[in-house]
């Protein structure tokens, strides 16, 4: 009952903050993230001492045995740039970012070089007609991009 009360609390706080990725670390400090534009709910088996990840779609994305996990958190940050750069390439025409290969329109920011989230828009592109001169970088699922404005 203290387990599910203190998780309770921690979800509670974190989706009171901002908040990118849903992620699950387990005693062997492996950790899974989950976006929370696709993360539907957790559910709790008592029975099997289980703890099943779900996504919005109703797929279980994981399933993790109570003992094996350490904590659950919300996370703004993204993996490492240079581990998921590679992943993401875009086209620019007439100050619209088109995002390659993609099958379905997904989330996508503009952030600034503070950090800021400037531009957020679920498609396969985004126009940046409204932003000034400047470095920026595209974010995604699918991960992240730096481009120049001029």
């Amino acid at each position: 009952m203290k387990q599910k009360l203190l998780l309770l609390v921690a979800l509670m706080f974190g989706l009171s903050i901002y908040a990118e990725n849903l992620v699950i670390q387990t005693m062997n400090q492996q950790e899974k993230r989950q976006a929370l534009e696709s993360f539907g709910r957790l559910e709790f088996d008592h029975n099997q001492q289980e703890v099943r990840l779900v996504l919005k779609d109703g797929s279980v994305a994981e399933i993790y045995s109570l003992d094996a996990v350490h904590k659950i958190f919300f996370s703004n940050e993204t993996q490492d740039l240079d581990a998921i750069h590679g992943g993401l390439t875009i086209d620019v025409r007439d100050n619209e970012l088109i995002v390659k290969d993609l099958e379905e329109p997904i989330m996508l920011r503009v952030i600034d070089a503070s950090g800021k989230v400037l531009l957020t828009q679920k498609g396969v592109s985004i126009g940046v007609s409204s932003l000034p001169t400047g470095v920026y970088l595209l974010q995604c699922n699918k991960g992240i991009v730096k481009f120049i404005k001029k």
